[in-house]
C-alpha cells in the first residue's frame, strides 16, 4: 500500500475511477513533483552547507569540471 501513495502512483485514482482527465492527472504528477522537489530543496539547505552546482546540459563536462575544481579548492 506504501508503494502506491508515492508521486506518480496516487494521482491516478482519479482517472481510472472516472473522476479526472488522463491531462489532469498529469499536471497533478507535475506540480506535485515539483513541491516535492522544493521540500527536499528546502531540508537540504537548513539541514547543512550546501554548494548547488547550475548544470550545464549542453556539456555536461563543464559542470563536472566545475564540481572537481570546487572540491580540489576545499581541499588546500
Amino acid at each position: 500500500k506504501a508503494l502506491m501513495t508515492g508521486i506518480g502512483y496516487k494521482e491516478f485514482y482519479p482517472f481510472f475511477n472516472g473522476n479526472a482527465s488522463l491531462r489532469s492527472v498529469v499536471d497533478n504528477i507535475k506540480q506535485n513533483s515539483r513541491n516535492y522537489a522544493k521540500k527536499q530543496y528546502t531540508w537540504f539547505n537548513n539541514q547543512m552547507d550546501i554548494k548547488w552546482f547550475m548544470v550545464n546540459y549542453e556539456d555536461f563536462s563543464k559542470t563536472v569540471a566545475e564540481v572537481l575544481e570546487y572540491i580540489q579548492n576545499k581541499l588546500q
